[in-house]
This record gives structure tokens, C-alpha cells and sequence, in this order.
């Protein structure tokens, strides 16, 4: 009997390369990896999921190295720092600025970069009634309590309904910026709600200060170079996994064991 639904909890493919977390309906948790090489499946209870995930929040704890916390970053915005930020945080610093003084780097059609404040960016124009950029905006988005992915709107509303609730800002809300500049990294939804029920206000933030020269929320030319780095030494590994698969598959056929089985009969025969 096949289940009777899967809702994916993540899922990247590039390539040869796959990854996905399944929430598989009456059935399990699948975690699936694919590449080149491999290709497999861990099948988990929730309870065992929910033990591998906190588990996971552990580690990341420790090699922050007590200069933050997982529980102090939005998910997405975790998981979109990722490795090549991470391995160059420096410290994370806390102060407060005032909402205008906030500033948004967003893409052109043309893919140039462009940094204006959040009133006259994308999200300040979606609070002024104009959510026709928004809504054409491509974004990962959470899921509704049904498992629906939340529209662009939606997110805006259920931001706002929130924080309106709690009468502000709590530590969890707090706004993330980018070194000492005011271009913000993370929390612009949180931003704007909270401009929308109190107006130009300070707001709580916290600065992200990262290694070699405080790495930028867009400095493509550093991460290329760092990908260039990591793709040298997969190659290597590669091909050191390529060596070892073929002596795993030479060791292992029946050709291997017939010649080491000749080899120890003649030795049998001639002590006789």
C-alpha cells in the first residue's frame, strides 16, 4: 500500500546532484542523496527526525562557537548564509538604528545590483498598496498549517498579524545587517510590519561580521573564488574515490578470488 501523500520538507537538485527531506504520509521520513556515485535513502520515524534535527542544532551551536545560536537565526536565512559564510564568521554585535535608516539591496532585470531604503524598495512599496512587484517576486516561503506554501502577500499579512500581536519586537525578531553598513541581510517583512504599526521607530538589530575584510551580502568575485577552491578539492576526492571503487570492485569480483585461490593452492601443493 503506497502512501497516501508526501509533502517535501526541503529539496535541492543540480545536476547530478539530489537532496530532499520527505514528509512521507503514514509512512515515514525519507532523507534522500544522490550523486554521481550514490544513491540513497535513510528512512526515519518522526521521533527519530526530531532527534537527528536537534541534534543538528547542537553541532551548529558548537562550531558558532558561542558567538551565536541556530535558534537566533530565521531558518531560511540560516540555511541561505550557509558554509561560505559561516566558516568566516567573526562576531555578531547587537545596537539599534532607526527604520528609515535601513537600506535594501535588491537584483535589476538586467541583474545588476541596486541599494535604495526599504521605503523605496520592494517590500515598502508592497505596505504602500503597490504588490504588484512583490508578487512577481520569486522567494522561498513557509508553509501554511494545511502545507500549502504561503503567497508573497500571505507572508506579508501573517508577519504583520504576528508581530502586531506581541505589540512589537521580541529578541527572536531581531532585524540583521551586514557589518557596519545598514544593508540589511535578514528580517526586512519584520521591518516593514513593524514600520507599518509604529512608524520611523529604532528597531533592535544585530550586525554579521565575517573574516577577510567582512565578506559583503554580494561579493559574487569572493564566493566564485572560494567555489573555484572547493571544486579543485572535490575533483581530487573524486578521483581518489574513483581509485578506491576500483579496487573495491577489482578485490571483490570472482577474477580476484579464483587468482588468490590458485595462489593459495599452489602454496598447499608445494609444502606437500
Amino acid at each position: 500500500m503506497s502512501n497516501p501523500g508526501v509533502i517535501y520538507l526541503t529539496k535541492f537538485q543540480k545536476e547530478s546532484f539530489y537532496f530532499a527531506i520527505e514528509d512521507n504520509i503514514g509512512e515515514a521520513i525519507h532523507i534522500h542523496y544522490a550523486d554521481d556515485v550514490i544513491n540513497i535513502r535513510v528512512d526515519l520515524t518522526i521521533k527519530e527526525f526530531i532527534n537527528l534535527a536537534n541534534d543538528m542544532e547542537l553541532v551548529l551551536d558548537i562550531l558558532l562557537e558561542g558567538k551565536a545560536k541556530c535558534a537566533d537565526f530565521d531558518s531560511i536565512f540560516f540555511a541561505d548564509l550557509g558554509y561560505d559564510f559561516l566558516i568566516n564568521l567573526e562576531r555578531i554585535t547587537t545596537d539599534s538604528i532607526m527604520l528609515e535608516d535601513i537600506l535594501v539591496q535588491e537584483y535589476q532585470s538586467d541583474g545588476k545590483i541596486i541599494t535604495r531604503p526599504i521605503m523605496e524598495a520592494r517590500l515598502g512599496k508592497a505596505f504602500k498598496g503597490d504588490h504588484s512587484e512583490n508578487d512577481k517576486y520569486k522567494q522561498i516561503n513557509y508553509l501554511s498549517p494545511t502545507g500549502r506554501t504561503l503567497t508573497n502577500k500571505e507572508r506579508i499579512d501573517k508577519n504583520f498579524q504576528r508581530i502586531k500581536e506581541n505589540g512589537g519586537f521580541s529578541e527572536s525578531d531581531y532585524i540583521w545587517l551586514n557589518g557596519e553598513t545598514n544593508i540589511i541581510r535578514d528580517g526586512q517583512h519584520r521591518a516593514m510590519c513593524l514600520y507599518a504599526l509604529k512608524g520611523n521607530c529604532p528597531v533592535p538589530v544585530r550586525r554579521i561580521w565575517f573574516r577577510h575584510d567582512n565578506i559583503p551580502a554580494n561579493n559574487q568575485s569572493s564566493l566564485d573564488e572560494k567555489h573555484e577552491q572547493l571544486a579543485e578539492k572535490v575533483d581530487l576526492l573524486d578521483a581518489k574515490i574513483d581509485n578506491l571503487h576500483k579496487e573495491i570492485v577489482e578485490k571483490t569480483s570472482l577474477k580476484y578470488f579464483a587468482k588468490k585461490l590458485l595462489f593459495f593452492l599452489n602454496k598447499r601443493i608445494l609444502k606437500l
